[in-house]
């Protein structure tokens, strides 16, 4: 069964599509969590692949390097643009500086 990026499970490193890769959620027990802002929020470093578990600076300066750009994780909001709107977004309570532990 293919997620929303049109990959089928097997070849896909996220099932559910939700930009959060199947080893961070697994990483992060996000079996138990229920997905919410503050883990789209999270973005895995581009370098590594992986997420630090917190909101906060690095996150919005890999959100802003997507700037004007398509960015399934990057893009906040669902416009399917990353924007101010996005970054605005990240960067005010109750996202930023919380956990993906804190999901309310």
């Amino acid at each position: 069964m293919g997620g929303p990026d049109l990959l089928g499970d097997a070849c896909d490193d996220d099932d559910d599509g939700d930009g959060y890769t199947d080893a961070n959620e697994q990483a992060r027990g996000k079996a138990s969590l229920a997905y919410c802002a503050i883990m789209r929020a999270d973005i895995p470093n581009p370098g590594t692949g992986l997420s630090d578990g917190v909101v906060g600076a690095a996150d919005l300066s890999f959100a802003a390097a997507r700037f004007n750009q398509h960015g399934r994780r990057e893009d906040q909001n669902g416009d399917d643009v990353v924007n101010s709107a996005d970054l605005a977004r990240m960067a005010t309570p109750p996202i930023f500086g919380h956990r993906i532990t804190e999901c309310p």
